[in-house]
């Protein structure tokens, strides 16, 4: 398999070479049977190993679900980047793939929340188009950024140390995702127009509201997201770059205040400077993905060939090591 992902990665860049229009529809079909042929591979090995026929079936779905995305995108949007959306559904496929190795009740779930992704995807260029008023709601975009994330603090479930996600129904959300796409719409509609000093100072006062409640809720990678989004945002809105250089000094200070405020802050550091160092006090998981991907070597061991329940949250936070120690 990882041939056919390197005959797919080259005509990524292959395509630029040529300018008419029939040469890269032609390696854009030719991705697109690379993608299935890979995919398809990948769940024949599943079948053969497990011997449930539940695999053909959600394996079809998934067909499905990526014809769809494909002609459904070309159709609506004709001036859509093909490249783009071929290698949205090669990420998708890749990630069905190492889900369903890992756990099949966890990849139908994943299907779910793709498929209805896609869904709004499909009709949120639409709206953005047609609903100019967008661009006026910036009052009402602060308020939900800041109510969904205290929400999380009020309900949410801690994981590994940070309080990240509810539970609704059987499904594990995270609120802070979406929150992102919200607080770009704050943002944008609020610098849209005025990039007062004053007006500044407003938007800052909300953007260090998000970012506060997700250092209370301890998710310290979503408030260092929002921060640097906002900063570059600022900087574009405003072409200031004295305003770029005062948020990074004052985000240094802070990352040294979460380093002494909070200990599993200090134990990732700790980790990230020797894992094995600290390998029963919160280094098991890098020490054992970075052995993991040592014993897959250059060409992977392949499906099913590994011990994927020796590496902690391998079906998200981890995934990239079990891609790397199987991928063949």
């Amino acid at each position: 398999m990882i041939a056919l992902m390197l005959v797919y990665t080259f005509e990524c860049f292959a395509v630029f070479n040529y300018a008419d229009e029939y040469t890269q529809r032609s390696i854009f079909r030719k991705q697109n049977v690379l993608m299935f042929l890979l995919h398809m591979i990948a769940f024949l090995v599943m079948y053969l190993q497990t011997n449930e026929t539940k695999m053909i079936g959600f394996y079809g779905m998934q067909v499905v679900l990526f014809l769809a995305v494909i002609l459904l995108y070309t159709k609506i949007y004709p001036r859509v980047s093909r490249l783009v959306v071929n290698n949205m559904c090669m990420l998708m496929a890749i990630g069905f793939i190492m889900i369903t190795r890992l756990s099949y009740s966890l990849a139908v779930k994943q299907f779910i929340i793709v498929s209805a992704s896609v869904a709004i995807s499909l009709v949120i260029p639409v709206i953005i188009r047609k609903v100019k008023a967008l661009s006026e709601w910036k009052i009402f975009y602060a308020i939900a950024g800041v109510v969904m994330l205290g929400v999380v603090i009020i309900v949410g479930r801690v994981t590994g140390g940070a309080m990240l996600n509810v539970a609704i129904g059987g499904f594990t959300l995270q609120p802070s995702e979406l929150v992102k796409i919200i607080f770009v719409f704050f943002v944008a509609a609020s610098l849209k127009d005025d990039t007062s000093f004053k007006n500044i100072v407003i938007t800052t006062a909300v953007a260090a509201m998000h970012v506060l409640i997700l250092v209370v809720s301890k998710d310290l990678g979503a408030a260092l997201i929002i921060f640097a989004v906002y900063l570059m945002m600022l900087y574009v809105a405003s072409r200031q770059p004295l305003y770029v250089i005062a948020g990074l000094i004052a985000g240094s200070g802070a990352s040294v205040v979460a380093y002494k405020l909070f200990n599993h802050v200090r134990v990732r550091v700790l980790v990230w400077k020797d894992p094995f160092a600290v390998y029963n006090e919160g280094g098991y998981q890098v020490a054992q993905s970075l052995m993991a991907i040592g014993t897959g070597s250059w060409f992977g061991m392949g499906l099913f060939q590994g011990a994927a329940d020796q590496i902690p949250v391998a079906e998200s936070d981890f995934i990239f090591q079990q891609l790397r120690r199987k991928w063949d």
